[in-house]
């Protein structure tokens, strides 16, 4: 009978089908039979009637289409493509591996694209990176800076940073934090914090950082911000912004964005890169005063505010944070208790709370015996409840020493003589730390105080004595 049809390619499926008629049986019937043949594969089917084997022809070749475009991913025009795409391909590439490449190129960009366009591109990337990353490496980073609506935004994980950081540490540090964080996200915003806060946490870059640094010593410079963040009373007052000072904002980043890359999951940590200053560790830098200075801050406070001078004292010769000595407060409440009397030991120990302290551990500091005689020269009785009861009388006191002495008296500068001058007596970094309430072995004590005063300026420190004689 031989072919009543001619074989011809399947537009979709790239298959050969032809098809024949042949007799059978005594009585001579008719059998349809149809062939599809692909790749060295053959195929056969036959039926009584014509229609009834173009059906199962047709049931054939929705099989191959289906089976095809799973395996490939790849629509059949785009497969048409392959032999011209298989020229822009480098003698060791094969179309398979190209292929299979570019799936990362559509799980990011979508579908449709026929394979040259795609392949011409993949080429270009390829170019572009040479052999630093793979395209897999680029697309995953790429993802991980243009996230979808639903990645945490800014505002969602500093209010979140900020309700962990107040579990286990104090308000003041907190809301130090706070201020810092929500000053970049003003920043960001174009000076609205609250458009800051809807950037993907993701997204934000060290680049950015390093500039808002920059943008904010200027705005320090100008008087328009202070050194924390907070707008100053004050409007056009230069505030320094030091390289210490910046440090202090780099280790913020650092630790909201690590907090935020291990809470989040996130695939990279944007403020790793972040680098601090180096300082020159000289004294104005270690921010500390000479026996010299210091005697003169505690000789003009006996002067011009006599009732603090035990305050003035426990700062220089303990070592407390300002904080932990005269408490916190905010609006008509108490939001952090400073030191009680009940917890000074003249002969002993002061206990400093746990509840007072920014690592939330109770520490014992030593009573030294100068600061026993100017308790004793000041305080002679027994005193009851806090040590600063009034603390704008203190803040008020303190200015009037300052300017009685002419020094100038920073916030932490007690409590870093009070680390260098014991350094320079004792020489014992596990006793010092724990009087500091350090974490044991940090080596932060060693690089800041370590070797910076002789013994014998030491020496005059601790035998600094008050003018007024103890009553006996």
């Amino acid at each position: 009978m031989g072919h009543y049809r001619k074989s011809k390619m399947d537009p979709k499926t790239g298959a050969r089908v032809s098809y024949t008629v042949v007799k059978y049986g005594p009585e001579g019937r008719l059998l349809h039979r149809g062939w599809i043949r692909r790749g060295g594969k053959e195929w056969r089917v036959s039926g009584k009637t014509k229609e009834e084997c173009e059906a199962k022809v047709r049931e054939v070749l929705t099989e191959l289409e289906a089976e095809g475009v799973s395996a490939s991913g790849l629509s059949i025009e785009e497969k048409r493509d392959a032999v011209k795409a298989r020229k822009l391909l480098g003698e060791r590439e094969t179309l398979e591996g190209a292929a299979k490449e570019l799936e990362v190129v559509r799980e990011t960009l979508g579908s449709g694209r026929r394979l040259l366009a795609a392949l011409e591109e993949l080429g270009e990337v390829r170019k572009m990176l040479g052999e630093r990353a793979t395209l897999r490496e680029v697309v995953k980073f790429w993802m991980a800076r243009n996230p979808d609506g639903s990645a945490v935004k800014l505002g969602e994980a500093r209010n979140a940073f900020l309700a962990e950081a107040e579990r286990v540490g104090v308000h003041s540090y907190t809301s130090r934090l706070g201020m810092r964080l929500e000053a970049f996200a003003s920043w960001l915003g174009g000076g609205e914090a609250k458009e800051g806060d809807k950037r993907a946490v993701v997204s934000i870059e060290a680049r950015e950082m390093e500039e808002f640094l920059d943008y904010h010593a200027q705005q320090c410079k100008k008087g328009l911000v202070g050194g924390g963040g907070n707008r100053e009373k004050r409007r056009g007052t230069p505030i320094p912004f030091t390289d210490a000072t910046r440090n202090k904002w780099v280790v913020t980043f650092k630790h909201f964005f690590s907090w935020a890359t291990r809470k989040y999951d996130l695939a990279v940590d944007p403020a790793a890169k972040l680098e601090k200053r180096k300082l020159n560790k000289s004294a104005k830098d270690n921010d500390f005063l000479f026996a010299d200075d210091a005697e003169r801050l505690l000789r003009a406070a006996e002067r011009v505010a006599p009732e603090f001078v035990p305050t003035v004292a426990i700062a220089f010769f303990a070592g407390l944070r300002p904080v932990e000595l005269t408490g916190k407060y905010e609006g008509e409440g108490v939001a952090i208790p400073g030191l009680d009397w009940s917890r000074v030991d003249r002969d002993g120990y002061i206990v400093v709370e746990a509840k007072t302290v920014k690592t939330r551990q109770r520490r014992t500091v030593p009573v030294e015996a100068n600061l026993k005689a100017w308790i004793d020269a000041y305080a002679p009785e027994v005193r009851e409840g806090p040590v600063v009861r009034n603390p704008t009388a203190w803040r008020k006191a303190r200015a009037a020493i300052v300017r009685e002495a002419g020094l100038e008296w920073g916030q932490d500068v007690a409590r870093h003589t009070y680390a260098t001058m014991y350094f320079g007596k004792y020489a014992d970094r596990a006793r010092l730390e724990a009087n500091m309430g350090h974490v044991q072995g940090s080596g932060v004590l060693e690089a800041n105080y370590k070797s910076l005063v002789t013994e014998e300026e030491a020496a005059r420190y601790w035998g600094i004595m008050p003018t007024t004689e103890v009553e006996k």
